[in-house]
């Protein structure tokens, strides 16, 4: 028999790098996974490139965890008359080089500006991996300080009408970051990966007229690290770029560059030398 404080609620947290979801009262998320979207848009002539989204949808995302049941595993949505969207989601998905595929970000200066691809992320999290059905489920969702009503209204709406939730509860990031410290009352500096901002607390409060924002933040600090290494006459090639061969030895025995990628989109190659780029910087900058 359950508990009253069982209620088996689903946290969700989509910041401009990452997205995170997972079970209320455990340590960690479940799911951890960029909120960068591949999309490939396909014409009415047959021809790929940035049309008009289409009716008929496919998503190919990273494989869900073992005993996913096959109606988490199989694409979302069906092929319908001659337009077609597929949308990429996942670590997995976005790293492997697929022509015509458009990175985009639903978030813009902090908040959600595109909601349908913000819609294919909670797809995502929802059926491939945490694999629950979203009407059984309380939703706690982690909002910018300093979101505005609207994106509030319509990620209502979004919930309570097309995933149909039992109930939802909005919290600022900076009080839950409060809480997870064991107060009520502090100061929050909260520098994510598209913008960074200061909010005080009070009683579990943020107070909004002295909230403090600023556009530097982690994707500032990998563009000028990259921009360093051009400068100094680096070429940054992704992995996709290159064709490794391996000798008998297991060692790398030549590394040539890949020709005939002119399929491949402008905003893949910088999504791809910033992955890159990140992982260096975390590996070098850390204390």
């Amino acid at each position: 028999m359950y508990g009253g404080d069982e209620v088996s609620a689903i946290v969700l947290d989509v910041g401009y790098t990452s997205c995170k979801a997972g079970f209320a009262g455990e340590d960690n998320p479940k799911a951890v996974f960029p909120t960068a979207v591949g999309v490939v848009r396909s014409g009415k002539d047959g021809v790929v490139g940035k049309g008009p989204a289409a009716p008929g949808e496919k998503m190919d995302v990273d494989p869900p965890a073992a005993g996913a049941p096959a109606a988490a595993a199989a694409a979302a949505g069906t092929t319908a008359g001659t337009e077609e969207v597929k949308y990429n989601i996942g670590t997995q998905a976005l790293s492997i080089r697929k022509d015509f595929m458009d990175i985009e970000n639903p978030i813009q200066d902090g908040l959600i500006k595109d909601w349908d691809l913000a819609q294919k992320l909670w797809d995502h999290a929802f059926k491939d991996r945490l694999r629950i059905v979203p009407e059984e489920h309380p939703m706690l969702l982690a909002e910018p300080s300093f979101n505005s009503n609207e994106c509030r209204e319509k990620l209502l709406e979004i919930m309570f009408e097309h995933y149909k939730v039992p109930a939802v509860f909005i919290s600022k990031n900076a009080v839950l970051s409060s809480f997870s410290c064991g107060r009520s009352t502090a100061v929050v500096l909260d520098s994510g990966g598209g913008a960074t901002c200061v909010a005080p607390v009070h009683e579990g409060y943020v107070l909004q007229k002295a909230i403090v924002r600023s556009p530097f933040s982690g994707e500032k600090l990998t563009e000028y690290l990259l921009s360093v290494l051009e400068g100094k006459g680096t070429n940054v090639r992704p992995p996709y770029m290159l064709n490794k061969k391996i000798g008998k030895d297991g060692t790398i025995a030549s590394v040539t560059e890949i020709t005939g990628l002119e399929n491949i989109r402008p905003s893949f190659k910088p999504h791809m030398q910033k992955t890159l780029i990140t992982d260096l910087k975390e590996i070098a900058c850390r204390p």
